[in-house]
């Protein structure tokens, strides 16, 4: 008897983003163009020479693919900024530079999310970009100026990589068609590039869960050939589910303060989770730390402010994933000190007030001193 699940057995093992990654560099989508506009990248990738970029962009442009690409040929070390730790970090850079002694081409050491290192953990880096001997690829979502340190700037070339174009995206879902071995109608695919905002990964995510559908009804196996059309799958659902996503970063955060102050630990500690499974900036989570211990505390213990402060300041010498001991510290302690709004009361307050007294002048016994072309004037000189 044939299990109902079957069709299933054979199906693919990793998601359709992965399936249809380019193995060639030339198959990148849009590397024409990336080179025109970076002229100078097309010997750096080249002639073997050892190079450090920050490739900086929105989610699914391609930032990580075209690390993988450039790694061919060579021995390929990949870190993420969001887990490593700086011991981690500098045993990985002692393997790049031990395989590159022993290799024609300089190893290359991919670090993602670099943004979401510290000072310290950037500061880190410095020497071996310094010393010129690995190539380096960085990957961003945030700003480069910004996040980075000048120092770490200064040694790199930043290159950015806006969101895909319709017409790159169009070609990058008819070649996930073809590894699919599907048919996609051109007014699916339309729909697709309208809700994805120019990125890849989400364009795929979409395509992929209306393949898995359409299996699903046709009891197809993973190889059968099968039609996608406008009918199979609610794209209204999907544009829904995709704003909840970018909604969740303020709602978990929200979750916390929220349970903070209502002195709630486990809950409190789940939303602190929760943020750190959801890959939230550390930092982000401690400013808000750092608000609520004014905003809520104030005054009635204003050790709790110091508290937040040094976990802010400890969080950038340490990094994560030890951080999340900080950052959890700082929440047990904030949800057990005693809670007032004296500060966010009276500010309001005074700010109210000064706005409808903008006209009113500083009494002359709280003025500063005062010039003797005044001082003169005023004795009716």
């Amino acid at each position: 008897m044939t299990d109902l699940f079957s069709h299933y057995d054979n199906g693919p093992t990793t998601s359709l983003p992965q399936r249809a990654r380019p193995s060639k560099l030339e198959d990148y989508v849009g590397l024409d163009r990336l080179l025109d506009e970076n002229p100078s990248l097309r010997g750096l990738f080249h002639d073997g020479r050892p190079f450090q970029i920050v490739l900086y962009g929105p989610p699914g442009v391609g930032k990580t693919t075209l690390a993988r690409l450039l790694s061919q040929s060579r021995d390929f070390i990949e870190l993420s900024a969001a887990t490593a730790t700086i011991k981690e970090l500098r045993d990985k850079l002692e393997v790049a530079k031990k395989r590159t002694t022993n290799s024609t081409l300089p190893a290359l050491c991919f670090i993602d999310e670099i943004h979401r290192f510290t000072k310290v953990q950037q500061d880190v880096l410095l020497e071996p970009l310094e010393e010129g001997i690995v190539s380096f690829i960085f990957a961003t979502t945030e700003n480069p100026f910004v996040t980075l340190t000048p120092a770490l700037l200064s040694r790199v070339r930043c290159i950015e990589l806006p969101p895909i174009s319709p017409d790159d995206l169009r070609e990058i879902l008819k070649r996930a068609a073809e590894v699919e071995q599907i048919i996609v109608s051109d007014t699916y695919i339309d729909e697709i590039i309208a809700i994805s905002d120019g990125d890849a990964r989400a364009a795929l995510k979409v395509l992929e869960e209306a393949i898995e559908k359409e299996r699903a009804l046709s009891l197809h196996s993973a190889q059968a050939r099968i039609t996608i059309d406008t009918n199979s799958l609610n794209l209204k659902s999907l544009k829904l589910r995709r704003a909840r996503t970018e909604s969740s970063h303020y709602e978990l955060a929200s979750a916390l303060i929220k349970s903070i102050r209502a002195s709630k630990r486990s809950d409190a500690l789940y939303y602190l989770a929760r943020l750190i499974v959801e890959d939230e900036d550390p930092r982000f989570i401690a400013r808000r730390l750092a608000i609520f211990a004014s905003e809520d505390i104030g005054p009635i213990n204003n050790q709790a402010l110091a508290v937040a402060n040094s976990t802010f300041s400890l969080l950038e010498k340490v990094g994560m994933p030890e951080g999340k001991f900080l950052l959890a510290h700082c929440v047990i302690y904030l949800c057990d000190s005693p809670k007032s709004t004296s500060v966010k009361d009276l500010i309001n307050e005074a700010i109210s007030i000064a706005q409808r007294s903008r006209n009113h002048r500083v009494p002359k016994d709280l003025r500063g001193s005062i010039t003797d072309i005044e001082r003169r004037y005023q004795d009716g000189e």
